[in-house]
């Protein structure tokens, strides 16, 4: 089996794929091999049974190219080659509908235990919608209510969040960061 990974190298981007990259080895060992990307075009004529891709490094990528995250799905999703997006939220909420719309997978670092919480209308975060309950705010208007299909819930699974990530990268110094990112360390 092929992984075509798409991200881009700064210290979000490298923490949104680092699981995959520590583990590659024990991966392609099980028949499992990944190529990673840093250009959409190589990315996009890359042959692969599955296509991944990191949702903090899409602004990046993109940027140059003026298009929207949802345009750029779209056209991975015309290639009719599984997609899986590693979401960059850090809450269990919200999912943006657009993304969800275009991928096969959609993976949050956490989700509610009960997935039926997300058919229901909500408030974006959880405890916001909590508090609007119990008090009044002027800007409540604000954060309006949001609910999921189930088409959309059958998407959502968890990948990896804060703990997997590559903690040497987590340092103040801008070259020692980027020193760790862009060389090959096997000792994860």
């Amino acid at each position: 089996m092929k992984l075509s990974v798409l991200y881009y190298p700064h210290r979000e981007g490298h923490n949104s794929i680092f699981p995959l990259l520590a583990y590659r080895s024990a991966m392609e060992a099980e028949g499992i091999f990944i190529r990673f990307f840093t250009s959409i075009d190589s990315f996009l004529s890359s042959h692969s049974d599955f296509l991944i891709v990191s949702g903090f490094s899409l602004p990046k990528l993109l940027k140059s190219r003026r298009i929207s995250t949802y345009e750029f799905l779209e056209n991975c999703n015309k290639r009719n080659i599984p997609l899986i997006y590693l979401s960059g939220s850090d809450s269990a909420g919200p999912f943006d509908h657009e993304v969800i719309k275009w991928v096969d997978v959609y993976l949050a670092r956490q989700l509610v235990k009960d997935r039926s919480f997300y058919l229901k209308n909500h408030r974006r975060h959880f405890f916001r919608d909590s508090y609007f309950q119990e008090h009044r705010f002027k800007n409540e208007d604000q954060f309006p209510y949001i609910g999921y299909s189930e088409e959309e819930v059958a998407k959502l699974g968890v990948s990896w969040n804060l703990g997997l990530i590559d903690w040497k990268t987590q340092t103040s110094s801008k070259l020692l960061r980027y020193f760790h990112i862009l060389r090959k360390n096997s000792s994860f």
